[in-house]
C-alpha cells in the first residue's frame, strides 16, 4: 500500500480527485487522481489506461508512475508533478505573449506526434491538460481519466467516398 499523505487538492472531476501528496517511500511529490471504486463499472477495466499511458515516454508527455488500490477500495493513479500548475491556471490573469506561446503549442504538437505515432488519440485537448514545471518544461497530460470512457482509443481508417 502507497505511505502517500495528501497535501493539498489540485482538482476534480466527474469521477474523482486530484491530489498533490507527498509519497513517504519515494519522499517525492506526485499528482495522484483518486478514483472511489463506485465510479468505475469494472475495476480491472481502470488499470488499461494507465498501462497504456506508461507506454507513453515522451519529454512533452506527462509521466503515469504507479496505480493501485487502498485500503478502503479506492483507486488510485500516480503521476509526475509539475508544480507550476496548467497553462489555463498560469495565463489567466494576464495575456500570454506570441514567442512563448508559439512554443507551447509546439511542446504540445510534438507530444501529441508522438501518441499519434503509436495510434493513440487524445480527445481533450485543452490549456487546462498542459502543464508547466519548475524549469518551464511543458509537458502535456493525457492522464485525465474517466474509467469507462474512450477519451482515447485507437484511430480508425477514414473512409472517404470520391465521386
Amino acid at each position: 500500500m502507497p505511505d502517500f499523505e495528501r497535501l493539498e487538492r489540485l482538482g476534480a472531476g466527474h469521477f474523482g480527485e486530484v491530489w498533490l501528496v507527498q509519497d513517504h517511500a519515494l519522499n517525492v511529490q506526485r499528482a495522484v487522481k483518486f478514483v472511489p471504486v463506485k465510479s468505475v463499472t469494472d475495476p480491472s477495466d481502470f488499470y488499461n489506461e494507465p498501462r497504456a499511458l506508461m507506454e507513453l515516454r515522451h519529454e512533452h508527455i506527462v509521466r503515469v508512475e504507479d496505480a493501485g488500490r487502498l485500503n478502503d477500495g479506492t483507486l488510485y493513479v500516480a503521476m509526475e508533478y509539475l508544480r507550476h500548475g496548467s497553462v489555463e491556471q498560469v495565463y489567466r490573469s494576464a495575456p500570454i505573449q506570441l514567442t512563448k506561446c508559439i512554443g507551447l503549442v509546439k511542446d504540445v504538437c510534438w507530444a501529441l506526434e508522438y501518441a499519434h505515432a503509436r495510434e493513440f488519440i487524445h480527445r481533450d485537448i485543452k490549456p487546462g491538460n498542459v502543464l508547466i514545471d519548475g524549469n518551464n518544461r511543458v509537458s502535456f497530460q493525457i492522464s485525465g481519466l474517466q474509467p469507462n470512457s474512450q477519451w482515447m482509443e485507437r484511430p480508425r481508417p477514414l473512409a472517404i467516398e470520391l465521386t
